[in-house]
């Protein structure tokens, strides 16, 4: 056997077993974190309104949303929304070792959802293979801080936050061109959310050279575009589940074994005996029409892609949390 064909026959079946992990990994991300429809999210939520805004009238570039109607040439092409639901009492556990000052509740579960987001493991992956190894982007005094605007972490920049300590959100002039949000937000306070709820909005911005090569390329024939960039927001909403009385409750947790603190129904149900939270993230993509209604955007197989990977962020910080 020649010395070129026996590292191609043992090297042979990985791609055959990548490809099946990947299928396995999709499955299981597909059915643990369904897609959630847009109306399923509160009324005020920043991804409702920005998607609405874009229906009705486009998105202007930032900093020019007072200027001629006409010229909104961005848009919001699609979005992804994945939901899960946990214990109250994991996420408070998570954020009792975080150093926040004094929070309604609301906030201080906002807070302790994004920094569980932003510290999970695949976003330290990210941050590794961003930043390069042995580097460490988010540093031990900084964990316990609460995200005020302008704020980056891992390639995303805080819009606003009901955990911040301002309740302005990012200013026209906070921050150069190169790092401004990929447009204008929509009209409305950012944190215009219930009293049962809380969140925290990022956003990042495609690189100019990349965006002018997408351009280029786009003028050349291609059938496919780049995003502008885009917008995150992590939700926190609060629910309220009727179980079994205290009593009930306290032997279900003595008894469980779990060591988590959930409480476990007669008919085990995970915490169907105490508060539950609901977990959002949602992401939108921005498109740049370029003054021609030009509506190419990324082809399918990408977007699926980012589907999975952000059904796969929602799940390493659910994993987080759960760790404590």
């Amino acid at each position: 056997m020649s010395r070129l064909l026996r590292p191609i026959l043992l090297l042979s079946p990985l791609p055959f077993a990548g490809a099946l992990t990947y299928a396995y990994a999709s499955r299981k991300l597909y059915r643990d974190f369904p897609e959630v429809p847009l109306e399923q999210l509160p009324e005020g939520s920043f991804t409702r309104r920005i998607v609405d805004e874009s229906r009705a009238r486009g998105l202007a570039r930032w900093g020019e949303e007072g200027k001629e109607e006409g010229k909104r040439e961005l848009y919001a092409a699609y979005y992804n929304i994945y939901q899960t639901t946990l214990p109250r009492s994991s996420l408070e556990a998570y954020g009792a070792h975080l150093e926040q000052g004094p929070l309604p509740r609301s906030a201080y579960l906002a807070a302790s959802y994004t920094h569980a987001f932003l510290t999970s493991g695949l976003m330290s992956l990210r941050r590794t293979l961003a930043l390069g190894f042995g580097r460490k982007e988010l540093a031990e005094s900084a964990q316990g801080e609460v995200f005020d605007p302008g704020m980056e972490e891992v390639g995303l920049r805080v819009f606003s936050s009901t955990s911040s300590a301002s309740s302005a959100s990012l200013s026209a002039s906070a921050l150069p061109p190169a790092h401004q949000p990929p447009s204008s937000p929509p009209p409305g306070a950012p944190e215009q959310l219930e009293k049962t709820e809380g969140g925290t909005v990022l956003f990042w911005r495609l690189p100019s050279s990349l965006a002018r090569a997408s351009d280029r390329l786009a003028s050349w024939g291609s059938p496919w575009r780049s995003m502008r960039g885009g917008w995150h927001e992590l939700v926190v909403e609060e629910l309220e589940f009727p179980g079994p009385p205290a009593a009930d409750v306290g032997a279900a947790v003595s008894g469980s074994g779990s060591g988590s603190g959930s409480a476990v129904s007669s008919e085990g149900h995970p915490g169907a005996g105490e508060p539950m939270v609901r977990l959002t993230f949602a992401s939108v993509s921005v498109y740049d029409t370029l003054g021609t209604d030009d509506r190419r955007t990324m082809p399918g197989w990408v977007r699926a892609a980012h589907g999975t990977f952000a059904r796969a962020l929602l799940g390493s910080a659910r994993r987080r949390i759960e760790r404590g």
